[in-house]
């Protein structure tokens, strides 16, 4: 190989090593500001997330305002929780009703309370156990995966539902597991 061939090839590949650096540093720089996007895309959709929870309980105190009957009472108590379902796009309210002053009948309402659908009721006696099994053998519960409560439900839980042969104090915990999937993300 003669010198001047030597000479082209060492620019050559002074030249090609150059470009490499060159390219590796602008990747480097475009991993960084990818990571830096996504952290703000991130940050950006907690923030959008807990105005959207904010909203959702400002709808649903509105919600439970316009029922006059969810209202305390010395013969009947309501609580209620709320969750904005991100997944869903949806706004929940999860209504607990009993009387007192005993706690001996109790309600559960799943409600949409911006559109005001009704998701999921449960039915049945809140003092269950060995000597209040009959209280408890009545217990129900329906879900509308759509809130269309119209027509028949898409589960049912207790008398009537494909698991009626679920002990009386689980009908409760069955219908409660299955609308948790309306009130988590």
């Amino acid at each position: 190989m003669n010198k001047a061939m030597k000479i082209t090839l060492a620019v050559v590949l002074v030249v090609v090593l150059a470009t490499i650096g060159r390219q590796r540093q602008t990747l480097s720089q475009e991993q960084r500001q990818i990571q830096t996007l996504t952290m703000a895309l991130a940050d950006k959709s907690k923030q959008e997330l807990l105005v959207s929870q904010a909203q959702c309980s400002d709808m649903a105190n509105k919600f439970l305002a316009n029922r006059t009957y969810y209202k305390n009472t010395d013969d009947y108590q309501f609580d209620f929780e709320n969750h904005f379902n991100a997944k869903l796009n949806k706004c929940f309210v999860l209504i607990f009703e009993s009387s007192l002053p005993k706690d001996d009948f109790l309600s559960i309402n799943l409600f949409d309370a911006v559109e005001g659908k009704h998701y999921a009721k449960f039915l049945g006696n809140s003092i269950c156990g060995v000597e209040f099994t009959n209280h408890c053998s009545m217990n129900s519960g329906e879900i509308w995966f759509d809130g269309n409560d119209t027509r028949n439900p898409d589960f049912t839980v207790g008398p009537g539902g494909p698991l009626f042969g679920v002990a009386g104090e689980n009908i409760e915990k069955t219908f409660r597991e299955h609308v948790q999937p309306f009130m988590s993300d």
